[in-house]
């Protein structure tokens, strides 16, 4: 019998050592940042805010500092950021989330300017954060009035920001990716982000990302600017409020898709560039289901040499013209089944320098000026070098590419 007991007695030791050295394992995937240092990790292992804690019991765990507290991560940690001021500048190298408060919640919707309980990132000059590794989640936070507030390196993937609030800064998020795994942008409010705009994409391409549910409000240049070595990214069920234009592509590369997006505007000031605009050498480009009333020049423009351009779906209404597109669009550009209404110029237009493109199944009323315009000259419909069928609209020039 003794012996017995001893050997309960040592195989309790031992699980209870057991499951505390796991436990201390387990608190330390955590690292939680708080400005003045009070925070910690409950007995669940969970990080708290409350300030009930002190500091130097909880070593390695609890920082005053999130640029230090992110260099101290391993693979996997996680970084929680509690309410406060950081003015720091953050570089990721490791594979980690760094989560604010609003990590549960969706920051859609653009709240009110003055939120309590944030975790705001605002350095001095330079990127609040500068994401090296692959895999690193930035979700829940408010970062502002920086030069850049996130950068994600060409180099990497699997990136995914999400429930961020950025605003105020010269560029919101410049996005780099190789496709490898992809890279999500979603549920954040991007506001205010100039000169530059809310995203664009980084000099070495961006490849694999999608780009949903989020706002983008009042923003001088377009909101999303995606160039060169782009592929394979997708822009849907975005809100645009007051952008001088939503979306540009220029020089892309790959598949892109503007889909199931809403643009729209709080008051009736003239916006001088199209809402979504297609130029340089793009190709592969879909164009889908947007919903469009706003004052901009074009509600979809494309021209120069752009390539394999669908357009389709759409609903544009308030804007100058409603789609246009321009020189040099030779054979690669389909207009399909678009409704376009109450808009000041040209319902549906296309330049001299056009050619083979295919025009179907439109519908174009309430225009001011002409339905249908199509200023080419060749062996296509009505005398037009491209081809137009079964579209509706009272006013066309030539005759019979649109009818009543």
């Amino acid at each position: 019998m003794r012996s017995r007991v001893i050997s309960i007695a040592a195989g309790s030791a031992l699980l209870i050592a057991m499951f505390g050295s796991v436990a201390a394992a387990e608190s330390t995937r955590w690292k939680v940042v708080d400005d003045d240092g009070l925070a910690g990790i409950t007995e669940g292992h969970q990080p708290d805010c409350s300030d009930g804690f002190t500091p130097a019991l909880k070593p390695g765990i609890v920082y005053q500092s999130l640029a230090t507290a992110v260099s101290a991560t391993n693979d996997g940690d996680t970084v929680y950021v509690c309410p406060g001021i950081y003015a720091e500048n953050v570089v990721v190298t490791k594979s980690i989330r760094v989560r604010g408060p609003f990590v549960d919640g969706s920051a859609r919707y653009c709240p009110k300017r003055s939120v309590p309980s944030q975790a705001s990132v605002k350095p001095s000059s330079g990127w609040a954060f500068d994401v090296q590794a692959s895999n690193v989640q930035i979700a829940g936070l408010r970062i502002a009035r920086s030069d850049g507030g996130i950068r994600t390196a060409a180099t990497g993937s699997g990136y995914t920001l999400d429930s961020n609030i950025l605003e105020f800064n010269d560029t919101g998020i410049e996005l780099g990716a190789n496709g490898t795994t992809r890279s999500l942008i979603q549920r954040s409010c991007f506001r205010d982000n100039d000169p530059n705009g809310a995203i664009v994409s980084a000099a070495d391409g961006a490849k694999g990302a999608i780009i949903r549910n989020s706002t983008f409000m009042n923003h001088a240049k377009p909101a999303i600017s995606l160039g060169a070595n782009v592929a394979k990214v997708t822009v849907t069920y975005n809100d645009s409020v007051n952008d001088q234009a939503f979306v540009a592509l220029n020089n892309v590369t790959g598949r892109v898709s503007v889909e199931s997006n809403r643009v729209w505007q709080e008051d009736n000031v003239s916006l001088p560039k199209a809402a979504i605009s297609v130029v340089g050498s793009s190709a592969h480009v879909d164009v889908l289901s947007n919903r469009i009333d706003t004052n901009n020049s074009e509600g979809v423009l494309v021209k120069d040499t752009a390539d394999d351009v669908l357009i389709k779906g759409n609903v544009i209404s308030q804007t100058g013209d409603g789609i246009s597109v321009g020189t040099n669009v030779n054979g690669g550009v389909e207009v399909r089944g678009n409704r376009i209404f109450n808009i000041s110029g040209t319902g549906i237009k296309f330049s001299a320098a056009t050619l083979g493109n295919l025009i179907t199944r439109n519908v174009v009323t309430g225009v001011a000026n002409v339905h249908c315009s199509d200023d080419s000259i060749g062996s296509g419909t009505a005398g037009t070098a491209n081809l137009w069928r079964k579209n509706k609209g009272l006013i066309a020039v030539p005759a019979d590419i649109c009818k009543p």
